[in-house]
């Protein structure tokens, strides 16, 4: 038998070391946590708790967000699209809703997914109509974009 009392003092030695990295690491997140949570108390004072919380930010582009709208619907004025686009939380940076809703609808129609008529009504667009050979049955397909 061989005496290993030498490799189980070099273990010992490395564990030591790593028990005193990791002791620092955990210091530095502490001192981390402390200051965030320090940062937190600042912004709660300034944004009291009972203030209204900001609209969250939309995960569609507004354009889906106007076609998707259409559909459901079947057709909208632009004063309800705006107003649908307010709901949904599309303004909450300070843009100027009225703006912002005419140029997405104008960028719609002129990028061929969406049509207004003589009303001021805005509609998707279709952009083929097709009969399926097992039902028979008319669909419309609508244009994603040219």
């Amino acid at each position: 038998m061989r005496d290993i009392r030498h490799d189980i003092r070099e273990r010992l030695t490395e564990i030591e070391e790593r028990r005193s990295r990791l002791q620092t690491e955990l210091s530095a997140a502490e001192d981390e946590s402390h200051l965030l949570m320090r940062l937190l108390d600042i912004e709660d004072e300034r944004f009291p708790a009972n203030a209204a919380q900001a609209p969250s930010q939309p995960e569609q582009t507004a354009g889906d967000f106007v076609i998707d709208q259409l559909r459901k619907r079947g057709s909208m004025t632009k004063d309800e699209v705006r107003d649908a686009m307010e709901r949904a939380g599309y303004f909450a940076g300070g843009e100027a809703p009225g703006r912002s809703a005419h140029l997405t609808l104008v960028n719609l129609e002129r990028s061929g997914r969406l049509r207004s008529d003589d009303s001021g009504r805005y509609h998707v667009s279709a952009e083929k109509t097709f009969t399926t050979a097992a039902s028979g049955l008319f669909h419309t397909e609508a244009r994603i974009g040219e």
